[in-house]
């Protein structure tokens, strides 16, 4: 069952056939971590008020195809922060770091020379 598990979240966070292409060392490490989806509910969760200590400039990169719990959990987070930006990299999903990384690295870029 986990091997179908893996296969369904993969392209429900990344897109159709996303398993895939993941190369075997990279599907181990989804096998030896997917207990973090279903058993990640009590952990420490970072509030606003803790947000609004943070002194340095937040970069937060959202997608435009995955499950939209991200987009309105970083906007939200974002919100608390005194700098913070969102940016969002077009067409891509959850794993645009290996799917889109031209488009992502231009963003983290960006971000970094505009706070040197």
């Amino acid at each position: 069952a986990l091997p179908i598990c893996l296969r369904m979240y993969a392209e429900f966070t990344t897109g159709k056939g996303a398993w895939e292409q993941l190369t075997e060392p990279q599907r181990q490490l989804r096998r030896d971590n997917a207990w973090t989806v279903v058993a990640d509910t009590d952990r420490p969760r970072t509030t606003c008020d803790e947000g609004k200590r943070y002194t340095m400039p937040v970069l937060f990169v959202d997608d435009e195809n995955s499950p939209k719990r991200y987009p309105v959990m970083s906007r939200a987070f974002a919100a608390c922060l005194r700098d913070a930006r969102v940016e969002t990299v077009p067409v891509a999903s959850h794993g645009m770091f290996r799917t889109h990384p031209e488009q992502t690295n231009r963003v983290v870029l960006e971000f970094l020379a505009r706070h040197p």
